[in-house]
């Protein structure tokens, strides 16, 4: 990223930088959403249906101090385990795709995008702001 903002900085161009903490969508990923970027993905059949039973059968319930509340259905979220890094990054990587493909902001080539937090870079204010709302649009898409 340094070497991003140094290159525009030395044409003299300005650069905009939004740092978006999502660590809250893990939560709130659209399940059937999800599952619709698999098949997109063409991911087997077999797996498809094992997800979507997974995600019709999960449940919860809450303990707090000695009381348990009634169980009540999951309906949204990237459940914890070992796949949710790669269920996770499927769901993002529409956004990222979405951003490159829109030509706003500045390229990173074999940019790592973490889990938790995006960067986006952009040469003015206003360019950011298309960037921000394409980040929303898809986020009301894939909700």
């Amino acid at each position: 990223m340094r070497s991003v903002v140094e290159y525009y900085c030395k044409s003299g161009s300005t650069v905009t930088v939004c740092a978006l903490d999502i660590s809250k969508a893990f939560g709130r990923v659209n399940n059937y959403a999800l599952l619709s970027l698999l098949i997109d993905r063409t991911v087997p059949k077999y797996f498809i249906t094992i997800m979507l039973k997974w995600f019709q059968h999960s449940t919860a319930s809450v303990r707090w101090g000695g009381a348990l509340s009634a169980t009540f259905d999951i309906l949204a979220g990237v459940r914890q385990g070992p796949l949710s890094p790669l269920l996770f990054s499927v769901y993002m990587d529409v956004l990222i795709n979405r951003l490159r493909r829109s030509g706003l902001g500045c390229c990173m080539a074999n940019s790592l995008i973490p889990l938790d937090d995006i960067i986006l870079l952009s040469h003015s204010v206003n360019t950011m702001r298309s960037c921000l709302l394409s980040v929303n649009n898809l986020r009301l898409i894939l909700t």
